[in-house]
């Protein structure tokens, strides 16, 4: 007996329901020539961003690591060897404006950046401002008209299981789409030497060239920024949750760098959990009672694993707000409430000093380009503390800092913003300068 199409219908929205299943992932709405839709969700996504996609393509230019040294002198410097690298990547506007949000990693060096937009337009980007910290970058474009901007969701009440959607440019294949499930949430994965933390796991592939592009709901609102940083497992992405990226996204926008927030701690992280070193004085952690001791269980209600998913939640919260901190003392748990603050630059001599184990000063104008200093920026070494990191990696006093994590020390005054930037990092990559040598020194900080 062949049964008809109403009844065999009407059939299969029973058993859908007796399974739990809602009817509409059946009975899809019928066309126009009677025929099934095959519009689904992933449709309709793709459709609604898909313009707000952006390819991203840079150029830079290094010199040839093995060139002599002896010929760089004899040689004029426009016949110097050099190498252009080029990378791909994409991106996802979230402004009208012009303002295009992709991964740090996918612009860092560029001497040039070109995007190209889902219909073909191409434009000359600059950059608006950087966070190697999160791994987040700002472009800006120019357009005569208001471009597609992808909607800001919330990553949250993201559920296990969910539905996601990836566009992206993975091997210069411009706005290629990959679906997937959330298959887990706060993952910490390391990369070389470097601690990624809160991310969003996904198996929808997020292959080289979709860092930067847009993890989306069904509803088609951006919940993730991909990021291929994981090659060695197939079927496994990672994506930077949007409830972190979007203060970093306005302070970009508006300032041209993350403005750093502390409460005034150090903690040291012990197999037990993390443990309260230091405190601050007059800092927003002394103000609320923290103590030298206290053991830090969890931040805003959420069990803490190590320091970087302490610093990760401090890091989403603005200047004046406010988080609890569940604190264990002489075996009584305490909830403290501290109030952000941002971080103030007069105290980064001090942290550096706690922390890094150096003291510095400007060089002395004399000294700027003269053999064997041979350096126009940089600030000098002008002490080291005892049994500290710096004492351990071999630091001297007289050595010049050139470089922070990739800044230049052209002053005081710009160390103490890269110390504020690194606040919550595993650890700091220095360009040591001693006589006519320098070298990179990766020191840790935890």
């Amino acid at each position: 007996m062949r049964l008809q199409p109403h009844i065999l219908v009407a059939f299969l929205v029973l058993v859908a329901l007796a399974a739990g299943v809602e009817p509409h992932a059946l009975a899809q709405e019928p066309a126009e020539n009677g025929q099934v839709s095959r519009r689904n969700p992933t449709v309709e996504v793709v459709e609604r961003v898909g313009p707000a996609v952006v390819n991203i393509s840079t150029e830079q230019r290094v010199k040839n690591p093995f060139y002599s040294s002896l010929f760089e002198l004899l040689e004029p410097p426009q016949r110097r060897d050099e190498r252009t690298l080029n990378n791909l990547g994409s991106g996802v506007i979230v402004d009208p404006a012009g303002y295009i949000l992709t991964n740090e990693h996918v612009i860092v060096g560029a001497s040039y950046i070109k995007v190209t937009g889902a219909d073909g337009t191409e434009y000359d980007a600059e950059v608006k401002g950087v966070d190697p910290r999160s791994d987040l970058a700002i472009l800006k474009v120019e357009s005569r008209e208001p471009l597609p901007a992808v909607t800001m969701g919330r990553s949250s009440d993201l559920m296990i299981g969910e539905d996601v959607v990836a566009i992206g440019n993975p091997f210069g294949l411009s706005n290629t789409v990959t679906t997937g499930v959330i298959s887990a949430l706060r993952r910490s994965v390391r990369s070389g030497e470097r601690l990624y933390t809160d991310f969003i796991q996904t198996d929808a592939s997020i292959n080289p060239g979709n860092s930067g592009g847009p993890l989306l709901n069904v509803r088609g609102e951006l919940v993730g920024v991909n990021t291929a940083i994981y090659g060695e497992g197939h079927g496994i992405g990672f994506a930077i949750p949007v409830d972190r990226a979007r203060r970093i996204v306005e302070d970009l926008i508006r300032y041209g760098e993350v403005r750093s927030t502390w409460i005034g701690i150090e903690v040291h992280e012990t197999r037990i959990g993390l443990v309260v070193r230091q405190v601050y004085a007059g800092s927003p952690a002394a103000q609320a009672g923290l103590e030298p001791g206290d053991w830090i269980r969890t931040a805003a209600a959420v069990p803490l694993r190590n320091r970087f998913e302490l610093d990760t939640t401090l890091s989403q919260l603005r200047p004046g707000e406010k988080i609890l901190l569940g604190v264990e003392r002489d075996r009584q748990n305490l909830d403290l409430e501290v109030t952000v603050q941002e971080f103030p630059l007069q105290a980064a001599e001090q942290l550096a000093y706690d922390v890094m184990g150096i003291a510095v000063r400007p060089i002395p104008e004399d000294w700027r380009g003269q053999v064997p200093f041979k350096s126009e920026i940089g600030v000098l070494i002008d002490k080291v503390r005892p049994l500290s990191r710096a004492a351990q990696r071999g630091f001297r006093r007289g050595d010049v800092v050139i470089q922070m994590n990739g800044l230049p020390m052209r002053n005081v005054d710009a160390f103490r913003r890269a110390v504020a930037r690194s606040l919550g990092r595993h650890s700091v990559l220095l360009l040591i300068q001693r006589g006519h040598f320098r070298h990179y020194v990766t020191m840790e900080l935890s």
